[in-house]
């Protein structure tokens, strides 16, 4: 089973680019083009930093039991719970169908 996906250009004050549209979070281009930068910070000591890859348990199982239908739904939501967790100087993204990232800026050393 293949899922494809058919979008319309981007009209003017749509949402930018750098934007998952499902989630609202960033996607993934631009969370790497982030993720670059705070590397290249954190390398020369401007800045501490921590990675979070969260994956849901059993989401193909999941995925079987409430259709593909709703797992854009099922993404949005979880993104919502997500955002409602992350500090604001920290960035959120969609990073593939089913996984998110959160790069944590000035993350303690504990």
């Amino acid at each position: 089973c293949q899922q494809i996906t058919l979008r319309r250009p981007q009209a003017a004050g749509g949402p930018p680019p750098d934007v998952d549209l499902v989630t609202g979070l960033a996607n993934r281009q631009h969370f790497l083009k982030e993720l670059d930068r705070a590397v290249a910070e954190a390398a020369e000591g401007r800045s501490d930093l921590a990675l979070i890859y969260l994956e849901p348990d059993n989401y193909r199982s999941v995925l079987e039991s409430i259709g593909i239908g709703n797992a854009d739904l099922l993404m949005s939501d979880a993104a919502e719970l997500l955002r409602r967790q992350v500090p604001d100087d920290s960035l959120a993204a969609r990073f593939s169908d089913n996984t998110f990232m959160v790069l944590v800026r000035r993350a303690p050393h504990e």
